[in-house]
């Protein structure tokens, strides 16, 4: 069976840890696993700019795809990046029917460093 992996990274710093440590290795990883399909979310190097439906729906669509969800992003006194606040409060949007959900299916794995 094949497993969809989607992982969303949330860090702006191209040579941070989060990406040349965690990233790296999960997406590695992935690549070479068997049966394994990989999209990546880059929060900071898609754009943000308002309007931001089309993306919002694009990263909808990948969550519904996704088996396994890998989310990768530093903690910054207290609290995450802004990106991946907002990607969390206008992707699983509550309430109707085709609104974005996770259920049983789902495995989600986060990194917070």
């Amino acid at each position: 069976m094949d497993m969809n992996n989607l992982v969303i990274i949330g860090h702006p710093d191209k040579s941070s840890f989060c990406y040349n440590g965690i990233f790296k290795t999960v997406t590695d990883k992935i690549n070479s696993a068997k049966n394994q399909s990989i999209e990546i979310i880059d929060l900071y190097r898609d754009s943000y700019n308002r309007p931001r439906t089309k993306l919002i729906k694009r990263y909808q669509d990948l969550v519904r795809w996704s088996n396994r969800i890998y989310i990768i992003s530093p903690v910054w006194w207290f609290r995450l990046t802004p990106r991946l606040e907002v990607f969390f409060d206008e992707v699983f949007t509550p309430g109707d029917r085709k609104s974005t959900r996770l259920n049983s299916s789902h495995q989600i794995i986060s990194y917070a460093v």
